[in-house]
């Protein structure tokens, strides 16, 4: 009677009783496996920085789906399906970025070109789809299983767990992916920045004026006579990502070290004129080519980008360096490897005077094609054949090169080239061997005797560490400069400088001193006596920076709160130093 009396007790008791541990065990795994594959690739193995306060964020979470699918089998299972896709997205976003997803972004969703080359890169898709299998089913039975469970306990973790997270705030010294979720920084959509009001000093607002004001004050370096019957050409080449700290005379400069050293841009910059503090305003592309190309800065914060608003009507501007040249008689091209509606990149381009406007499709018979356009090779060595279509004219010409082959997932034609190292790595010494390639054919017609070139970046990828201090990421705003010119200019140039400095340069460059007016920045083909202000941001991390003129360098959130304010070498700006007050700002 034992065994009867048994399966009648059982089968009477709920099974809603059971508790609710497997249910938040369930959704907290499908999180904390993703967190634990970042630890082990982006931390190198230190897993004895577990962070707890990221598990503890992703606990919390799982408590309160728990307590929306509980008893709802058939909502916890397609739950279960779209918080592993958002915690694998996330997981893809940090393993190339080292950032959290900004919400703001997620236009970028509903774009093919976006959509498309980023599903081309996904790591760990047989993991993924089992976590999607495993996870479902396994939210699906302990949701139907917590049916009766009581509430209450649930609801007091909740709120003991919520009070403990507060009490335990985001420490700058780590990187935030670490201590949080991409759901947690939601609230972020709701908070509006804070409105800027300037200062009444006087003092003061002549300082900010002055950062964004044209400044050709400084002494001009020494031309010598030419007999050039025709103005300098000008290409600008413009390489995703690139940053001075992949050349062996970056990484010196800042006393930095890098896995990454590329052979013919560390060559370039000992021929020629390097900028080592060379940063980028802002971070993505048409936040940077609008920098380049306006001589303006971006936005700071985080907001529709200028080249959007200039291509929708929201922005009126006069002044871009194409349209100044144009005028000035040059014939004025753009090319790029991404195809032109992306981020309205074509559009854009035609409006501000370029007469041509080509993307990878106009290339015959690349060597590869991607989501982002052609690989790197492909694209220079088209931009050579234009090159010599433009010298068969007595114009001169400004030209502007768009690569993408170094933007994850990274298109590289031979599988057995650098074998050894990971496809970031590989992407730069590809584009590297590229732009040797390039301007070995440039030097021997002739090209580089009359012409200017300038090679640059539109944002920077920076250096890879799980475990940088909000001062120290920005190196994802230290970005690439070598101007290579007619003139035999080399050496090392320390003035800080930045890319809405590069128009107002290449106009002074060119003797057109009066149209450098129209444009924002110093040139950097000048020396100047005193220091100044330059701004940084990065919208990915959501933070705005000032390397102020006294030598401090100011963080803040784009909240405008202070995060950080340290000490800098002005020969070497991301040389830190001791910790400072911040200096007034207006």
């Amino acid at each position: 009677m034992e065994a009867p009396a048994a399966a009648e007790l059982s089968q009477s008791t709920p099974p809603g009783n059971r508790p609710l541990l497997p249910l938040v065990a369930t959704l907290a795994g499908l999180a904390w496996a993703w967190r634990l594959l970042l630890l082990g690739g982006r931390a190198q193995g230190q897993l004895s920085w577990l962070d707890p306060r990221g598990f503890l964020v992703d606990l919390w979470i799982a408590l309160l789906l728990s307590a929306l699918v509980r008893g709802r089998p058939r909502f916890a299972c397609a739950l279960a399906l779209g918080w592993t896709t958002l915690n694998f997205a996330i997981f893809q976003h940090v393993d190339v970025l080292g950032v959290l997803p900004n919400p703001h972004h997620g236009a970028f969703l509903g774009d093919a070109t976006f959509v498309s080359s980023s599903l081309d890169g996904l790591r760990f898709l047989p993991l993924f789809a089992l976590a999607l299998g495993a996870g479902a089913y396994a939210a699906y039975r302990a949701a139907a299983a917590a049916r009766a469970a009581p509430q209450r306990p649930l609801l007091l973790a909740l709120g003991v767990l919520g009070l403990l997270l507060l009490w335990a705030p985001v420490q700058p010294q780590l990187a935030a992916w670490r201590q949080t979720h991409a759901l947690a920084t939601l609230p972020d959509l709701f908070r509006s920045a804070p409105e800027l009001t300037l200062s009444d000093d006087p003092a003061l607002l002549a300082r900010v004026e002055a950062a964004f004001s044209p400044d050709l004050s400084g002494a001009p370096r020494t031309r010598p006579a030419t007999t050039r019957s025709k103005p300098r050409n000008v290409l600008l080449l413009v390489f995703e990502r690139l940053c001075a700290g992949y050349t062996r005379r970056g990484q010196q400069a800042q006393g930095l070290d890098y896995r990454v050293q590329v052979e013919q841009l560390e060559r370039l910059a000992g021929e020629h004129l390097f900028f080592p503090n060379y940063f980028s305003h802002q971070a993505q592309s048409n936040r940077g080519l609008y920098a380049l190309l306006a001589g303006d800065f971006p936005h700071l914060r985080t907001a529709t980008a200028k080249m959007t608003e200039v291509t929708t009507g929201a922005r009126e501007r006069a002044a871009f360096l194409p349209r100044t040249l144009r005028a000035a008689g040059y014939r004025t091209l753009f090319l790029e490897a991404t195809p032109l509606h992306f981020m309205g990149m074509g559009q854009f381009m035609r409006q501000i005077g370029f007469q041509e406007v080509e993307d990878g499709s106009a290339i015959p018979a690349p060597h590869a094609r991607g989501g982002w356009g052609v690989d790197d090779a492909s694209l220079l060595e088209w931009s050579g054949e234009r090159i010599a279509e433009l010298e068969r004219s007595e114009q001169p010409w400004f030209m502007t090169v768009f690569s993408a082959g170094t933007h994850h997932p990274y298109l590289i034609p031979d599988a057995d080239f650098h074998a050894d190292e990971d496809d970031f790595a590989r992407s730069f010494h590809y584009l590297d061997r590229a732009i040797g390639a390039l301007l070995e054919r440039l030097e021997r017609e002739g090209v580089l005797k009359d012409t200017l070139v300038l090679v640059t970046c539109d944002e920077s990828a920076g250096l890879s560490s799980a475990l940088e201090e909000q001062t120290e990421r920005l190196d994802k705003n230290w970005g690439f400069l070598l101007a290579i010119t007619p003139e035999g200019w080399r050496g090392d140039e320390p003035m800080p400088c930045g890319q809405a400095d590069l128009a107002l340069s290449v106009l002074d460059y060119l003797g057109l001193e009066e149209e450098a007016r129209a444009f924002s920045g110093r040139s950097v083909f000048r020396r100047y006596a005193e220091p100044r202000d330059l701004f940084l941001a990065n919208t990915y991390t959501r933070q705005v920076a000032v390397f102020a003129r006294e030598g401090t360098l100011v963080v803040c959130d784009e909240q405008l709160t202070l995060s950080a304010s340290r000490a800098f070498d002005p020969q070497a700006l991301l040389r830190l130093g001791e910790a400072r007050p911040a200096p007034p700002q207006a």
